[in-house]
């Protein structure tokens, strides 16, 4: 069974269109940011040369930073 279109962790099946979804996921934002911040050190701490074998994942929390930054001119 696809694991997107059963119930998950907000009670209720994943959709992209979801207009709420953001107003559901906001208060996890900084627990993300710093999971993914965590994950990215470790792989660097790891493998420096090339931590991206290590840990395959974009930097996207940077740019989510920056983007609140922004946000907070």
């Amino acid at each position: 069974m696809n694991r997107l279109k059963t119930k998950n962790r907000l009670g209720h099946v994943y959709q992209k269109n979801d207009d709420q979804l953001y107003n559901e996921l906001v208060d996890k934002l900084d627990a993300a940011i710093n999971n993914a911040s965590k994950l990215l050190y470790e792989a660097k701490k790891r493998s420096p040369q090339r931590f991206w074998d290590e840990n395959p994942s974009t930097n996207i929390q940077e740019l989510v930073l920056k983007l609140r930054d922004l946000n907070d001119l």
